[in-house]
């Protein structure tokens, strides 16, 4: 879908997506041919244009991080796309005119960011944009601990998103001297008797519980798939997901009128996908068959104390077709979530299918590790000031509003 998405844009000839290795993680890289010949210095316009154009189509998770302008393809003899003579991903290209980073702060992070986007400092312009050079929000999050670590600078992730340049960010970490620097996030010691939750789960739990129930907080994905699926290995790929995430297979009970979440270990869980067939109906029969089931898995809502918190299902709509559903609860994941788990689930499948074990390290710091910091940490005057700056955000917003 996202290579028929890309192929359709206004000034592409033709386009490829594949998943290929680039700054420590699976992305998805574009490759495009324009429809009509440009020079090199219009690429960076050209390329924002058609990522601008794709996110108004697709979801955030599904925009190729890079896009690789090419003026011809390279062929095998039988005149197919020769994927492996690709050219590497190149996303300096696209920040324009090169402005040499100026200040002590600009060059600090045009390092950090040589290093997360593996990307030659010294062709990191001091007007790039983070995302435009093959950033995301997984590695935003490890750009901000590069400069917590070698800056001694605490930021919010936001910051790197609220900031259109390394220019830009470079004045927010200089903004921001003197503020207090947050303890590490460290692995703690599981207990028998379950974890904390973090503040957010706490409040997802709570109204779940008010409401006995809801679809509200379910966060689903639809792929469309083309080509002969393999469920049993569909099946080992989410497995293998869920016993990498604790927070998927962790369970929220009621302890002395607080919630506490609980990680069920692997062998107390069963993760299957499960699968409708509306093989039997054509046309807009089918169509109409296919919306109502995902619809169906949709709104049907988390039991918090019982659920795996990561439900998938396939529709079979032909032999060599279908959509594949994947359905969270907010609880568990978040927009960047989705994120994770669509890298996760590519990379694991294709190693998988090619009989290779998982290419994922092992995960150093879990959710229930993030809670027990929040808990340990945001307390007394940390916890007052960020009350403070809220109820100063709400101070005008009227107690009751009125819902049309």
């Amino acid at each position: 879908e996202v290579e028929s998405q890309l192929s359709a844009q206004s000034g592409v000839d033709s386009a490829l997506v594949v998943a290929k290795e680039l700054a420590g993680s699976l992305q998805l890289i574009g490759y495009i041919k324009p429809d009509e010949v440009m020079d090199e210095s219009a690429y960076s316009t050209y390329v924002n244009a058609l990522k601008a154009s794709l996110k108004t189509t697709l979801p955030e998770y599904m925009v190729p991080s890079v896009l690789q302008v090419i003026t011809q393809w390279p062929l095998t003899p039988n005149g197919k796309v020769d994927k492996k003579a690709l050219p590497e991903p190149d996303s300096s290209v696209l920040q324009g005119a090169y402005v040499a980073p100026e200040s002590a702060t600009e060059q600090a992070l045009a390092a950090i960011w040589s290093e997360l986007l593996t990307i030659d400092a010294a062709h990191i312009s001091r007007t790039a944009n983070f995302f435009e050079l093959g950033g995301h929000s997984l590695l935003s999050i490890r750009l901000i601990a590069a400069i917590r670590q070698q800056l001694s600078i605490e930021l919010p992730v936001q910051a790197v998103f609220d900031t259109a340049s390394l220019m830009a960010l470079a004045e927010a970490v200089d903004a921001a001297q003197g503020n207090t620097i947050h303890a590490p996030l460290v692995a703690v010691t599981r207990s028998e008797e379950g974890e904390p939750v973090s503040f957010s789960q706490q409040r997802l739990w709570f109204i779940d519980k008010l409401q006995g129930g809801s679809p509200e907080y379910n966060m689903p994905m639809a792929l469309t798939v083309h080509g002969q699926l393999d469920i049993d290995l569909i099946n080992r790929v989410i497995t293998e997901i869920v016993s990498r995430h604790e927070v998927l297979r962790s369970v929220y009970l009621e302890v002395d009128g607080q919630a506490q979440q609980v990680i069920k270990e692997m062998s107390d869980v069963s993760v299957t996908v499960m699968e409708e067939d509306v093989c039997h109906l054509q046309g807009e029969a089918q169509q109409h068959a296919v919306r109502a089931l995902v619809e169906q898995e949709f709104v049907t809502p988390f039991d918090l104390a019982e659920d795996v918190m990561m439900r998938v299902n396939y529709i079979h709509t032909s032999s060599d077709s279908g959509v594949l559903l994947f359905n969270m609860h907010h609880i568990a994941s978040d927009g960047w979530s989705m994120d994770v788990l669509s890298q996760e689930f590519f990379a694991l499948y294709d190693a998988f299918s090619a009989g290779k074990a998982s290419p994922l390290p092992a995960l150093a710091i879990q959710y229930a590790d993030y809670a027990h910091w929040q808990r340990e940490h945001l307390v007394g005057a940390e916890l007052d000031k960020q009350l403070l700056y809220w109820e100063q955000q709400l101070e005008d917003v009227p107690g009751v509003h009125g819902l049309r």
